[in-house]
């Protein structure tokens, strides 16, 4: 049977080796954000960076972290960013 025991030598070499590999973890992709979009009158139309949503409000979306313009209705559109796990309000008043 051969003798598996290692020498001093090579066991430094081993720690070494290990000791300087990257962690095994593969980083965590961004929590989304979210846009809550309310109006002063339910069921307005809602236009997310220039692209038409087919839900009305009241509405919650989930979207990556970003800058996001919201129009709701006749309103202005407004221009907020919205972070990682953060929920961000949208309000028309009209």
């Amino acid at each position: 049977m051969k003798n598996l025991a290692m020498s001093p030598a090579r066991r430094l070499v081993l720690f070494c080796v290990l000791l300087a590999a990257p962690p095994a973890s593969p980083q965590m992709p961004a929590r989304p954000g979210y846009l809550h979009v309310t109006s002063k009158q339910n069921g307005e139309a809602i236009v997310v960076n220039h692209q038409q949503r087919s839900e009305p409000t009241p509405v919650t979306l989930v979207v990556s972290p970003g800058t996001y313009t919201v129009q709701i209705g006749g309103c202005v559109g407004q221009t907020k960013p919205v972070a990682s796990g953060a929920t961000v309000e949208f309000y028309c008043d009209q």
